[in-house]
């Protein structure tokens, strides 16, 4: 559940649509094939809702989201939880239930739905309709399947796009339908403004390559947005992690030190703090040796320290 905690957790901080979307998926990755085992197993429908809770609005790891947003993607995950428990129940052979899946499923997406109608979750987290809306659809084609003909079905055998088959009773599909056409609704209402939406990604890119003036520059054109809508201190806290990742690649750029003895080469770990001050200078667009040396070691030792 740590996991899932992290990758919300990073996704509000860089503003990350897909990488939110990635802890609604039902599918493991492959590099982690039993993460969906464990996430079932870490915790019971008894204490669910309080262990989501305490990982989203109690552990303080520097995003800043509202009671109500907050209690709002509690409900999302707690239905997550319960749908994943049908899935691992159904490839472990403990159940054969498609019906389940798709109800928790569908639970699922109306809640996400309602976050979104009430405008509680913001327009760069619009990747968890798609991911949510997209395996609604193969759970309906599924259950719908299973029901006309009353025999197992491999789980992992239908989660592709092209498994819609041509069964003559398709309820389910054409209830799955609607609530997608409620999805589209949502992503075309003027409630969440692609401006906004692009703003944010400029934010994720300058986060990534380490642009702290381009960040700088991002955070001021939406400035007046972000405010109303209360993430601008959030958003503000970024430029931390995207003068660690500019830092990051000066420490890589430095290379490594002279094999010795027929050794490996070992990468520097003594960086001069001038090649630091030259990665933030261009980081920073400061061309004219503004930044003084005094500032930059101030900045390094913030860093240090945040890291603690």
């Amino acid at each position: 559940m740590e996991t899932l905690f992290h990758d919300f957790r990073q996704a509000h901080l860089l503003g990350s649509g897909p990488l939110l979307s990635s802890t609604l998926v039902p599918v493991a990755p492959p590099e982690d094939p039993n993460r969906l085992r464990r996430f079932s197993r870490s915790s019971t429908t008894a204490s669910i809702a309080t262990d989501i809770r305490s990982g989203i609005l109690y552990k303080d790891k520097g995003i800043r989201i509202s009671k109500q947003e907050g209690n709002a993607w509690v409900d999302v995950y707690v239905s997550y939880w319960r749908a994943v428990n049908e899935i691992v129940a159904l490839s472990e052979g403990i159940k054969n239930d498609h019906d389940r899946i798709y109800e928790s499923w569908r639970e699922l997406t109306n809640c996400l739905v309602k976050g979104y109608s009430s405008s509680l979750f913001g327009a760069w987290s619009v990747p968890c309709l798609y991911v949510v809306g997209r395996y609604l659809r193969i759970f309906a084609i599924k259950a719908d399947a299973n029901e006309q003909y009353a025999k197992p079905l491999a789980f992992d055998a239908g989660l592709q796009d092209d498994v819609a088959n041509s069964v003559k009773k398709s309820d389910k599909l054409e209830e799955a339908a609607r609530i997608i056409n409620r999805i589209f609704t949502l992503c075309i209402s003027d409630r969440y403004e692609l401006g906004l939406l692009k703003e944010r990604i400029e934010l994720s890119r300058c986060i990534r390559k380490g642009d702290l003036a381009g960040f700088d520059r991002a955070l001021a054109a939406g400035e007046d947005e972000f405010v109303k809508r209360r993430i601008y201190l959030t958003l503000e806290r970024g430029r931390d992690i995207a003068l660690r990742n500019l830092l990051r690649k000066a420490y890589l750029a430095a290379g490594f030190e002279d094999a010795k003895d027929g050794g490996p080469p070992i990468r520097r770990t003594r960086i001069l703090v001038s090649e630091f001050a030259a990665a933030i200078k261009l980081g920073t667009d400061d061309r004219h040796g503004k930044l003084g040396k005094d500032e930059v070691e101030c900045l390094l030792a913030n860093m240090i320290y945040k890291v603690r």
